[in-house]
């Protein structure tokens, strides 16, 4: 909930009222000095007000949080046994109560880029929105003797329906990789160095609005806090806001099973790779970063359609998604999970593993399939999505990188 301190908002905001009433009643022609003076200090107890509203309203933005109880309570829980002696002397039965421990974060609101890369159309798509453009939506008859101008469309009634609205929650933890020290815990990740050596890394949470560089090697891990068909779909950020080509990255094919469900983990790369991260690896001058768009539907999505490349080519329906995206990004602001455990190695579940248990749509990695509990890691971000129900949630990662 946002707040403002009541003695500056409060009286600050009712002043402004009557300043600019004065302000603008004053704004004619001036008779003499001393009413030009008189104008003066309105006008600048004005701008004062109004910088002072600034401020508060930036700092309430900025210290907006929530809490993971939400996201963790669609987890299952790991139940642990607790043996309970009988307070009756008399009674030698003793009762076992199950206890389950969650853990609980606080996460803070982080203010976001609202600009929605611009898409180019390629000529696979001019030619597809041709096609439908001149395909009829319905035939009419013309009896004869009459032009078609003469001839109504049947009107058809328009069905109305409010369907409520839902907040959905998708916890992403962008993980970069560094050389090892001796305090770290947790398992490391191959990792294939300058001069080709194959070495052990630590995988290290980052927050999503952390800068990039040049030559990193990160990974990426999405949750969704309901069950769903998750896409990925990868692009370059370019300078000038638009994006690259967009190819999906995740499922790896149309025919793999995509179906998450809370607790469980879609890494990307899958850690079952031979290197399973990214490097930056910036070629065009214009590079920006990365630009990732997520979208978990409650149904498998018929219409998003790629080539033999992975490369979308029904980007018009990719651009409706995107314009549909409402989200508000929350970070992790403990120091808790910081490196990667063996929890969250097992609750894995990427393209790899999943392409070889195709069919099995509840353990999509197989006899390996397994959720985070309650107890476990929480994601490093939370995105708070807003939809409707029976419609995708939609939202971006976007990876900033700096020369």
């Amino acid at each position: 909930m946002l707040t403002f301190p009541a003695n500056k908002f409060f009286n600050c905001k009712h002043n402004k009222i009557n300043l600019l009433v004065e302000f603008l009643y004053m704004n004619t022609k001036v008779k003499n000095q001393s009413q030009r003076n008189k104008k003066l200090r309105v006008l600048a107890a004005l701008i004062s007000c109004l910088f002072v509203l600034t401020a508060v309203v930036q700092n309430n933005a900025q210290t907006r949080s929530i809490t993971s109880e939400d996201f963790v309570k669609r987890r299952p829980a790991s139940k642990t046994s607790v043996t309970i002696a009988s307070t009756n002397k008399n009674s030698s039965n003793n009762r076992t109560k199950t206890k389950s421990t969650k853990r609980r974060a606080t996460y803070v609101f982080v203010p976001q880029d609202k600009v929605v890369r611009r898409r180019r159309q390629n000529s696979t798509t001019v030619a597809e929105n041709k096609t439908q453009k001149s395909t009829p939506a319905e035939t009419i008859k013309i009896p004869k003797g009459k032009t078609a101008a003469a001839v109504k469309k049947p009107s058809k009634p328009v069905k109305i329906q409010n369907k409520p609205e839902e907040l959905q929650g998708i916890g992403v933890t962008i993980w970069k990789l560094r050389p090892p020290r001796l305090s770290d815990a947790g398992i490391k990740i191959p990792v294939r160095n300058k001069d080709g050596r194959r070495e052990m890394w630590t995988a290290e949470r980052v927050s999503s609005d952390v800068d990039f560089h040049a030559g990193e090697r990160v990974r990426i891990a999405i949750e969704s806090s309901f069950s769903g068909y998750l896409y990925v779909v990868n692009s370059e950020a370019y300078s000038d806001d638009t994006a690259g080509e967009p190819f999906l990255i995740f499922p790896a094919s149309a025919g793999d099973n995509n179906r998450v469900q809370p607790g469980l983990l879609v890494d990307i790369p899958d850690q079952t790779e031979d290197l399973p991260y990214f490097v930056i690896n910036p070629k065009n001058p214009k590079y920006a970063g990365e630009f990732l768009t997520v979208i978990i539907s409650p149904k498998p999505l018929t219409n998003l359609k790629t080539d033999s490349d992975g490369k979308i080519i029904s980007l018009n329906n990719l651009i409706d998604l995107e314009e549909n995206a409402d989200a508000e990004i929350y970070n992790r602001t403990d120091n808790q999970d910081k490196i990667y455990t063996q929890a969250e190695a097992d609750a894995a579940c990427g393209a790899k593993a999943r392409g070889q248990n195709s069919r099995q749509l509840e353990r999509p990695c197989g006899a390996n399939t397994r959720q985070l509990t309650r107890e476990e890691p929480l994601p490093q971000t939370i995105y708070r999505v807003k939809t409707t129900a029976g419609q995708p949630a939609v939202t971006f990662i976007r990876l900033n990188v700096r020369n």
